[in-house]
């Protein structure tokens, strides 16, 4: 559904000229990029999960960057590996694979290894038919539908929904009640969400001043936070991808 999202690739987006004026200082497409790219493997042809990783994830990671890193060599090579492996696009990110829409509804996921190339495994989650209680008390979940709703109307509800989570931190719900982080990916659902219902996100400027404290020298991004704003968590393919593809659907 990434394609109805009107994202761009975020190779372009770095070069955009109103890109580093609109947001905050040090949040950068282009390391972001970067960061992807030197997470390629060249024998899987697939990224591992973060730069100390042996695991390689085809969903949702490698489904992900390779949206990410449309248009560029890094994203060819991924998505020629994609297209041996052919792995499912289910589980929770899968509005962002090209859902069919419709009634929301989110099913847990078994974790299976796929391959082995010596330390190496080759991973991917597949759906189960449990199903995700109570998943509209998660602003993951409420943001997700709400991009794969097909109804404008209910996609508008599940994301003022999850927006009533915000604290002036980041959006607090059961999960990070449990947790205590906050978590950078939602911040990144929340962008998409914003830019696929076509709603305004008052908290935009907040939501870009936290991910540029995500970002680190690495030019990926961490995945948690405190409530103090401070990052937690290596800094991974699957948040860096999906804090891209935010920043893309972002004016």
């Amino acid at each position: 559904m990434l394609a109805s999202l009107g994202l761009s690739a975020a190779l372009a987006l770095a070069g955009h000229p109103g890109w580093a004026a609109g947001n905050p200082a040090e949040l950068s497409v282009g390391r972001a990029v970067s960061f992807l790219g030197s997470l390629l493997d060249k024998e899987t042809g697939l990224l591992r999960q973060n730069p100390q990783s042996k695991d390689y994830w085809l969903c949702p990671d490698n489904l992900l960057a390779v949206q990410a890193l449309k248009a560029t060599e890094a994203g060819r090579i991924v998505g020629a590996a994609l297209a041996k492996h052919r792995p499912a696009k289910t589980g929770k990110f899968r509005a962002l694979f090209g859902g069919a829409g419709g009634k929301a509804a989110f099913f847990e996921s078994d974790l299976v290894t796929v391959a082995r190339l010596g330390p190496k495994r080759v991973r991917t989650e597949k759906q189960s038919e449990r199903k995700v209680e109570r998943w509209n008390e998660v602003a993951d979940y409420l943001f997700l539908a709400a991009i794969d709703e097909k109804d404008p109307r209910m996609g508008r509800a599940h994301f003022h929904r999850a927006l009533r989570m915000w604290d002036d931190t980041g959006f607090l719900d059961k999960e990070v009640f449990h947790r205590q982080f906050y978590s950078a990916e939602t911040l990144g659902l929340a962008l998409i969400a914003g830019g696929r219902v076509q709603a305004d996100l008052p908290m935009k400027t907040k939501i870009l001043q936290q991910l540029a404290r995500q970002q680190d020298a690495s030019g990926g991004f961490a995945p948690d936070f405190s409530g103090d704003g401070k990052p937690a968590g290596m800094a991974s393919a699957k948040t860096t991808s999906i804090v891209l593809l935010g920043l893309a659907s972002t004016p």
